[in-house]
């Protein structure tokens, strides 16, 4: 690992994420991979960044405190970063920069050119690999895009075990392609595939999926991707 810091090199970073990284060097490694070089310039922005939004405030700021207050405080693994989350929001909608990143992420999750539906990814591999699955789940008025949006929104933000996320960041990292959550989320409805297939409601479905919080990304992954499809 420390040859790799040691190289400054994006590439043997991105190569190393491909494995997933350790979680006490995955900090450095992502921003090795991401080519990122904080300055000291950069830190008094940050600063400045801070002390304008402490001293201006936003009719948006209660909103994103009400949003934190009814998302991440009644999670388990990330209530206790609540008030560094909310702070960095309101510093990420003060600047241009930092909310043109965020929104770009969404626009790639989201399909824009179909009245903001999900990416059809996820359905073009699932029903490549479980297409009885599909049809099936669009029979019942269930269908996958509508139950994976919420995952794929969040990047599984709040729906992993947060090893776990970092661990699938790490690969979105490595292959430069948010590709990766969309094959995991298409690889959780063929795991569960053999539940879904007797569900016979919307409810049931939701049912079924409702706990992901104990699924291994590597494994999970690799399964549905070397597994023979089914006609």
């Amino acid at each position: 690992m420390h040859q790799v810091v040691n190289t400054s090199s994006p590439t043997e970073a991105r190569k190393y994420l491909e494995k997933g990284c350790p979680f006490g060097f995955r900090s450095k490694i992502w921003l090795l991979c991401l080519n990122i070089n904080v300055s000291d310039e950069d830190k008094m922005h940050y600063s400045k960044l801070k002390h304008s939004v402490s001293q201006n405030g936003l009719l948006v700021d209660h909103l994103i405190h009400k949003e934190m207050k009814l998302i991440v405080s009644n999670d388990d693994a990330y209530f206790v970063f609540v008030d560094y989350i909310y702070k960095f929001r309101l510093y990420a909608i003060s600047t241009t920069t930092l909310l043109s990143c965020i929104l770009s992420f969404v626009s790639s999750i989201l399909d824009t050119s179909t009245n903001f539906t999900p990416s059809p990814t996820t359905k073009r591999i699932l029903l490549e690999k479980e297409p009885r699955l599909v049809l099936h789940l669009m029979s019942i008025g269930s269908p996958p895009l509508q139950i994976a949006f919420r995952w794929l929104l969040r990047g599984f933000s709040g729906y992993l075990a947060v090893e776990q996320v970092l661990l699938l960041w790490d690969r979105v990292l490595a292959w430069d392609s948010i590709e990766i959550l969309a094959i995991l989320a298409a690889a959780i409805f063929a795991y569960r595939s053999r539940n879904l297939m007797e569900a016979k409601k919307l409810g049931t479905v939701e049912a079924i999926l409702a706990d992901t919080s104990a699924l291994n990304v590597t494994a999970l992954t690799q399964s549905f991707l070397f597994t023979t499809s089914k006609s």
